[in-house]
């Protein structure tokens, strides 16, 4: 039954308290907002009426000019673009056609030391600190970038600072002094970043330096991107100097402005970079004569090649779980950013997708493209397939990185080699719809951020003199067909191969023995133990025929649905398997704790009825010694009568001690239990034998 309690208020409550009655009145007499008899608060004005007293607000419209680059090229060469934007904060940077694929009549690592060198002394600005304060002043920051073919300086800071980083910008890039102490503190800097190369478990800077000079064969793109050990000391000051003279000058620049006036912007490159000459021509810095330190201008060569390095590949601190693993690197030639086939090639990239078995995600990571669903899914070994695509301006590589344990990583290169030649076969169109739909949201989601859309222009008006519109690779993504995709598949693998491992690769397949499955029609490597594999269900058997020929209309309808069928099926069915497998192992395992709890509950039953046993006897020998007491509490022992007969109830041993006799029991708690009274030894009336007790 539910009672109906009465409401009381908090006033109530307290007064009925005398010790809180002071606090009560103190507590009435204040003019609280729920007490107070008009309201302490302004009301304010409805979200419909603008607030009083503030400045008219500035929203951003869309005008032409904030989608338009502007390319402005000056007398020297020298190229500035920019796009207007809304905002208060402007990004600006200087893009150079430098990096380590023009270091061939140099020693290697020179774009590494410059990159450590960025935003140091210059002329007008003392140290990188006094850099850093000018900075600061506009609410700016800077970075540094090199990637194989391109050498990037930026700063991003409020608009009206516009003039003053544009002459921050200028001395980095025209008029930095290099001091010695300075090349001393790079050298140190590209030492510990070596050795912390070579204990992290991370090996893709390292790998990706190895499969380009596979390919390229140590030449062009294939020079290092990380400054061998043996030529930390070879670069000094005048190698550095003799390397800008001949690179950083204005025809191989693209000065670049996101969210500034372009003409403004006009003004101050004409100011800093064109009024005011580079350090090595106005100091007269005295720099080696020779030819051969003149730009390379040589095209890259696509060769394909074979590098493995027998290394100890660093493991993670800490219970990951992780084992060591090798790595390795397989690799084709790809098409430059130029090339009809670029757009194509990244859609296949897209598709291919891929990433690590314990990396952290959530939609659009590409759960279901190519690497998950047939390799990470299906291989418990595997952890971890990514695709990469590289595009140069003469050039491309298309590769898949994988890492596994040591035991198993001749079946991992056949498993890549596998979906590199299945690249063109069974493309879906729900696959190829959701590649291009990622591809699209991937470039329209960096086009927000600033710094991208810069780099965006810079690379573009460097590469060609003119930028794209986004909407143009929009469309383009769009109309790429199963077509396309085959065409482009189909041109990786005419190409040599090139291979790169690091770990424990002594079990890695030769490079003939891998170009021979990129060749076979099902991926198998020569020797291979695996049979041909079904392409729709995965299994071993003999392998479906595609059909080459296109279906006429009247009947490709029905066979379209089917195919997608198969192909959700077919990874439901991977789902399945992967989550059965856990539940037979969980199975395993509750067996085996239901043995051990078996085993273990025998034990208890053991032990139990021991100690009922002993219980029983401690009641036994307990209910005897209560009888005694009971017996000598109402008879004397001088009372008692001897007697030698047989007919006795009960017998007690005289035992030798120095004034009594008596037998004692003790019990599992250590409390002592008398069995026998004590029996003075000089009273020899009793005799030597046996003490007779008669009971009446």
């Amino acid at each position: 039954m539910l009672i109906r309690l009465p409401q009381i208020s908090l006033s109530t409550v307290l007064k009925k308290r005398p010790v809180q009655t002071e606090y009560f009145r103190l507590w009435q007499s204040c003019n609280f907002s729920s007490r107070a008899k008009e309201p302490i608060v302004t009301p304010l004005p409805p979200l419909t009426q603008p607030v009083p007293d503030l400045p008219k607000p500035i929203y951003s419209t869309a005008k032409e000019e904030h989608q338009t680059t502007q390319v402005t090229v000056l007398p020297n060469g020298l190229r500035v673009a920019s796009e207007n934007r809304f905002g208060q904060f402007c990004t600006i940077g200087v893009l150079i056609d430098s990096g380590p694929r023009y270091e061939v009549a140099y020693p290697s690592g020179i774009s590494h030391f410059l990159e450590k060198l960025a935003f140091s002394s210059t002329k007008h600005f003392e140290n990188k600190d006094d850099i850093m304060l000018t900075l600061e002043k506009h609410g700016g920051i800077c970075d540094c970038q090199a990637s194989r073919d391109i050498f990037i300086y930026a700063a991003s800071a409020e608009c009206r600072g516009l003039d003053t980083v544009t002459n921050i910008l200028a001395e980095i890039v025209l008029r930095p002094k290099i001091t010695e102490e300075e090349v001393l503190a790079a050298r140190q800097t590209v030492r510990f970043e070596l050795e912390t190369l070579l204990t992290r478990p991370e090996q893709e800077p390292i790998l990706m330096d190895m499969i380009h000079a596979a390919a390229y064969r140590d030449n062009t793109l294939g020079l290092p991107k990380i400054c061998p050990e043996e030529n930390i000391e070879k670069i000094d000051r005048n190698i550095l100097f003799t390397y800008l003279k001949h690179h950083y000058v204005p025809s191989r620049m693209v000065i670049a402005g996101v969210g500034v006036n372009h003409q403004d912007l006009v003004k101050a490159v004409e100011k800093y970079f064109v009024d005011q000459k580079p350090i090595w021509e106005e100091e007269n810095i005295v720099l080696p004569d020779n030819t051969k330190n003149l730009v390379d201008k040589s095209i890259a060569q696509y060769t394909g090649g074979y590098i493995l390095e027998e290394c100890s590949v660093p493991v993670y601190a800490g219970p990951s779980g992780l084992p060591e693993l090798s790595h390795v690197i397989i690799g084709l030639e790809g098409c430059s950013h130029q090339d009809p086939d670029f757009v194509a090639m990244c859609v296949l990239n897209m598709m291919m997708g891929g990433g690590g078995s314990f990396s952290a995600g959530g939609p659009g990571k590409g759960m279901y493209t190519r690497l998950y669903t047939n390799v990470l899914n299906r291989y418990h070994w595997l952890y971890s397939a990514t695709a990469y695509n590289h595009a140069y301006a003469d050039t491309g590589l298309f590769c898949i990185h994988a890492s596994s344990t040591p035991s198993h990583i001749r079946q991992m290169v056949e498993v890549i080699v596998h979906e590199m030649v299945s690249m063109s076969t069974n493309i879906s169109n729900s696959e190829l719809d959701r590649a291009k739909k990622q591809l699209q949201s991937m470039l329209l989601m960096n086009l927000e951020q600033r710094p991208v859309v810069f780099e965006d222009i810079g690379r573009q008006v460097l590469a060609t003199g003119s930028r794209k519109k986004p909407e143009y690779f929009i469309q383009a993504i769009e109309a790429i067909s199963r077509s396309d995709i085959d065409r482009v598949a189909r041109r990786l693998l005419k190409s040599p191969p090139s291979v790169a491992a690091r770990g424990e690769v002594r079990s890695v397949p030769s490079i003939g023995d891998i170009q021979a499955g990129l060749l076979d029609a099902h991926g198998r490597l020569p020797g291979s133990q695996t049979s041909a594999r079904c392409t729709v269900c995965g299994y071993k058997g003999p392998a479906s025929i595609p059909l080459q020929e296109p279906l006429p209309a009247e009947v490709a309808s029905y066979f379209v649905p089917l195919d997608e069928t198969l192909m959700s099926m077919k990874i439901a069915a991977g789902f399945q398997t992967v989550q059965l497998n856990i539940i037979l192992q969980r199975f395993n395992e509750t067996t085996k704790k239901y043995n051990d709890l078996k085993s273990h509950y025998r034990v208890v039953v053991q032990k139990t009825e021991y100690l009922i046993r002993k219980c029983n006897e401690y009641k036994n020998m307990i209910k005897e010694t209560k009888e005694a007491l009971n017996y000598f509490k109402r008879v004397s022992p001088y009372a008692m009568s001897t007697s030698t007969d047989s007919t006795v109830s009960m017998n007690v041993q005289r035992l030798k001690s120095d004034s009594y006799s008596f037998v004692s029991h003790t019990t599992p708690e250590g409390f002592r239990i008398p069995t026998s009274c004590k029996v003075p030894k000089s009273n020899r009336k009793y005799g030597n034998g046996f003490l007779n007790i008669q009971r009446k």
